[in-house]
């Protein structure tokens, strides 16, 4: 490794590893119906999902919003696309924008063109999926 040119500096028994990914949660890629209803979420840019174009080289793979305070922080919340788990990320105490949770929906595969299907859950400790109205 060079910091400055023409002064290398070498690493003690090579250059490290990376640290290995962490484990994706067990639903992520599982299909889901529609289950019992039972809550809300505000999304932001609901919008993006209606006129989707992977062509473009861009997805709305980041989806985040807001649940109500009924719903408590570390409250598992399974994000998925037409119909397949992408992640589950949990609730969090409000950031300064009012978010409570975010999530990256990394498999570009959930998408396809035109009007792709959103749905939240509420993730149980029974592992039951509770469906999140969308607004």
């Amino acid at each position: 490794f060079y910091d400055r040119p023409g002064e290398p500096v070498t690493f003690p028994g090579g250059v490290p590893a990376p640290p290995p990914l962490p484990t994706p949660h067990p639903l992520v890629g599982t299909e889901v119906q529609a289950g019992p209803a039972g809550g809300s979420a505000r999304v932001a840019d609901l919008a993006a999902f209606t006129a989707t174009d992977p062509d473009t080289g861009t997805l709305p793979a980041l989806v985040w919003g807001d649940v109500p305070d009924r719903i408590p922080d570390g409250t598992l919340l399974a994000v998925a696309v037409n119909g397949r788990i992408g992640a589950v990320v949990p609730v969090v105490p409000a950031d300064p924008g009012g978010r409570r949770f975010a999530a990256l929906l990394a498999d570009d595969k959930l998408f396809h063109a035109g009007t792709n299907k959103l749905d939240v859950f509420q993730v149980a400790t029974d592992g039951t999926l509770r469906h999140l109205t969308l607004s």
